[in-house]
């Protein structure tokens, strides 16, 4: 075992896991060992705490389902352990059980580690990079800058109606409800603030706070650390893409245009004519929409990830809605749709493919990537305007994002 590398702690009883995990830990450049449960788990950790030969890992990686005591026992002990509080601990769970997530949650673990990565090598090096180095990577606190000439109970009230509107956003709803209140429960206890009563979490998720009129700090105290909470769960991307959506809820008349009835659409699309009937149609369809255009595939996943030219764009906005060509220079529609649903943070985004091919092995590879929908572009412009009429309405005003999984 090599001191140099960060050391993992898997703590499973299933031996394919664990083993995929070793061999995934040799190519990823980091160490792994293994404990089937929660008893051999703890005399491990302690034998750590008591200085013997046992190295310290750098993280704990748990599953929930054990043999014996569950994974939920090992969270809690670890938790009222001094000397083992602040050792960070990943659920190695699945996104279609926001229960145990929530649980999970509850007892103090930091992240998720999706079992699902375990046949994505580049995707879990990247995701346990990323927790190993999490506390680096901190965001600033969300900016009150553009509520400046307010009173405090103004921008009180003003950054909790903007975070209301920022819990509708897809990146938050595909969560799940359980999974939510779990969030906002460790959000308000990590950001107690003097007088601050309990945040409360509406079916809807409304989020109420009675006490905090005259605390604009607090409010934007929570609204950070729900941010970092999320980043936790989903990855750093995750994180950005809901500050960036507080922002913006934070920059608009919000009482004069609420954000719900104002959608935004990523037209990804190289052919300069294709993009000017699109822009007249979803016009003429009457949607209350911002459209965003991105002209090859490779400028698509620039946008939304944020990176590279839009990494400080202002007015950079999260889509509501994607609209996908297939025949696109650089990275293909199928490439793109493929990394869209690799991506936990994009993976609940309607995706709609709109191309000239009927070729049936082009409609079998789409939906098998993850597309919610293959429509092909008619001719007729009429057809056209009221096809992406019904696209926006059922996307952006009935449809239900699912819980992550499902």
């Amino acid at each position: 075992m090599n001191s140099s590398r960060p050391l993992l702690l898997v703590v499973d009883d299933a031996p394919d896991m664990v083993l995929i995990v070793q061999r995934l830990g040799k190519w990823s450049g980091h160490d792994v060992i293994s404990r089937p449960n929660v008893p051999s788990a703890w005399e491990y950790l302690c034998a750590c705490v008591r200085g013997g030969n046992p190295p310290r890992p750098d993280l704990v990686v748990v599953d929930l389902h054990l043999p014996g005591p569950s994974g939920l026992e090992l969270c809690r002990r670890l938790r009222s352990t001094p000397a083992l509080a602040g050792l960070p601990v990943a659920l190695f769970g699945s996104w279609d059980r926001p229960d145990d997530i929530a649980a999970a949650l509850q007892v103090g673990v930091d992240f998720v580690l999706p079992k699902d990565l375990l046949n994505q090598p580049e995707a879990w090096r990247e995701r346990v990079v990323e927790i190993l180095h999490w506390a680096d990577s901190r965001s600033d606190p969300i900016s009150l800058s553009c509520l400046q000439g307010l009173s405090p109970s103004q921008q009180a009230n003003r950054l909790l109606e903007a975070l209301n509107q920022t819990l509708r956003h897809p990146t938050v709803r595909r969560l799940g409800r359980e999974v939510v209140r779990a969030l906002i429960r460790r959000a308000g206890e990590r950001s107690s603030f003097p007088g601050l009563a309990e945040w409360s979490l509406s079916d809807d998720l409304t989020l109420a706070c009675a006490g905090l009129t005259a605390c604009p700090e607090a409010v934007q105290r929570f609204a950070s650390i729900l941010a970092e909470q999320l980043g936790c769960l989903l990855g750093a991307a995750a994180c950005e893409l809901f500050r960036v959506a507080l922002q913006d809820a934070l920059a608009r008349p919000i009482a004069a245009v609420p954000m719900k009835l104002i959608h935004a659409i990523l037209l990804v699309e190289d052919n300069p004519a294709d993009v000017q009937i699109t822009q007249r149609a979803l016009q003429e369809s009457g949607g209350k929409v911002e459209l965003i255009v991105v002209r090859d595939g490779q400028e698509a996943m620039d946008y939304l990830l944020r990176r590279g030219a839009f990494a400080d764009r202002p007015d950079w906005r999260s889509p509501d809605l994607i609209l996908l060509d297939l025949n696109l220079p650089r990275l293909t529609g199928l490439e793109v749709l493929r990394r869209i649903r690799a991506t936990p943070a994009l993976q609940v985004v309607p995706v709609v493919v709109l191309t000239t091919s009927r070729w049936d092995e082009d409609v079998r590879q789409v939906y098998a990537a993850g597309a919610n929908t293959y429509i092909e572009k008619p001719q007729d412009f009429d057809r056209f305007v009221e096809i992406l009429r019904i696209v926006q309405t059922y996307w952006l005003d009935i449809a239900l994002l699912p819980p992550v999984g499902t």
